[in-house]
């Protein structure tokens, strides 16, 4: 499917084992997106394995993108000055050299579930990570999945950034990017996983972590690289 300067509903609708250049599935330019009940596999391109997106909005509902590959970047979806919306959908085992599952360039992402069982970005591979994000760009998860252990994590970790952090995340995840970095002053909602679900090599900027119960705290590292730091416990 080609668009140029329209807009495109599917429902229901089965886009597999196609190929292009741009987008294996779909290619949109100044064109919106409306998916619900989508599904997406097999599909093949050089950059967005199943959609490759330059200006314009995309929401998909309930859908599904799984098992692409893009030779370059974006093994699900290549969006650069877009919106992009996942609200209950699913990316999983997509494939790309850069953003396994997601390449995003001066676009602004939503993902969100009522619950990890509705939303998430499982199992992608790349060289660098499942989301890649520009400094001009915006994530936001809410209850959105990003794999925990070896069955469903995404390798080599979930975000990386232009600005070159690396960030892994946790089943209900919610949380910030801007900047090129993850994470704000605010309070992370992690559904009750214990704090080390968040161990990574660059921790969440101004992290603060709420868990059930009465967890002990056995030991911390950190590690800075600016001339002047406040530590508040």
């Amino acid at each position: 499917i080609y668009c140029d300067n329209a807009t495109v509903q599917l429902l229901d609708t089965d886009l597999v084992g196609n190929s292009g250049e741009n987008g294996g599935a779909m290619q949109l330019q100044f064109c919106d997106l409306f998916s619900d009940g989508a599904f997406f596999s097999s599909n093949v391109s050089v950059s967005g394995g199943a959609i490759a997106a330059e200006f314009g909005e995309l929401e998909l509902l309930d859908s599904v993108i799984e098992d692409n590959q893009a030779t370059e970047r974006g093994g699900a979806i290549y969006a650069s000055t877009a919106s992009l919306e996942l609200t209950n959908s699913w990316l999983v085992e997509n494939q790309a050299l850069q953003g396994g599952s997601l390449y995003l360039e001066h676009t602004n992402t939503v993902c969100t579930g009522a619950s990890s069982l509705d939303a998430g970005i499982e199992l992608n591979s790349s060289s660098d990570g499942a989301i890649w994000l520009d400094d001009a760009s915006v994530w936001l998860a809410d209850m959105c999945d990003l794999g925990t252990d070896a069955t469903d994590s995404n390798s080599p970790v979930d975000v990386y950034t232009e600005s070159g952090f690396s960030y892994l995340a946790s089943d209900d995840a919610s949380f910030s990017c801007s900047g090129g970095r993850c994470g704000t002053s605010l309070y992370y909602d992690i559904g009750g996983i214990l704090v080390d679900s968040y161990s990574n090599n660059n921790a969440f900027r101004g992290n603060v972590y709420t868990v059930e119960g009465n967890p002990t705290l056995d030991q911390f590292e950190m590690e800075m690289s600016f001339t002047s730091c406040v530590f508040d416990f």
